[in-house]
């Protein structure tokens, strides 16, 4: 027959005792399903972690088909099978779309700045070529361009009608004022330019 020690005894008849061993006994009889539980908690995170990162990689894919002016509408539809919230969809066709603008802008200042260069080297400006092709500053390409073509009007020979009129125009004469004037000579346009 087994024999119990009397501390075993003693600690048996204390409740502290006996509710530690009835946790203990009940926790290994849930370990298989805390187990399994478990693991299918870590899946459910795993799933909405790539969940997460397909819609975070679609609302960029979607960002930059716009920015590109391709059509979005295969992207939304992936992004809204995702889950993804309407709100942030909408904010990434906003940025997209912002984004498409400044590059739009960008193409527009580069195509005026390279036809500036270009207008200012056949008239032998050299230095205003390589200005213009260094500055994005459309107000600055604009006044190298003015000065270009005061330039070349310069050169023209005075005595040309158009070259009157172009003058004229330049020194703020209206088109209506200049029809008005009839054929005028050089000397003429200089006394009114002065």
């Amino acid at each position: 027959m087994a024999t119990f020690s009397r501390e075993l005894l003693r600690s048996l008849a204390q409740p502290a005792f006996q509710e530690s061993l009835f946790t203990a006994a009940r926790n290994l009889g849930m370990g298989p399903g805390l187990m399994e539980l478990r693991r299918q908690q870590e899946a459910k995170r795993l799933a909405e972690e790539q969940r997460q990162q397909g819609i975070t990689g679609g609302l960029l894919d979607l960002q930059q088909a716009i920015a590109r002016g391709e059509d979005a509408s295969e992207a939304t539809g992936s992004l809204v099978n995702l889950g993804a919230d309407a709100q942030q969809i909408a904010e990434f066709i906003n940025l997209g779309e912002e984004q498409r603008s400044a590059n739009l802008e960008q193409e527009r200042i580069e195509i005026f700045q390279e036809q500036v260069a270009k207008t200012a080297e056949k008239a032998g400006l050299t230095e205003q070529a390589a200005t213009a092709r260094s500055t994005n500053d459309m107000d600055e390409l604009s006044a190298i361009s003015k000065d270009v073509r005061a330039f070349q009007i310069q050169q023209l020979p005075l005595d040309n009608p158009q070259v009157i009129k172009a003058r004229l125009q330049m020194a703020g004469f209206t088109p209506a004022q200049i029809t008005a004037m009839g054929k005028i000579s050089a000397k003429e346009a200089d006394a009114l330019l002065k």
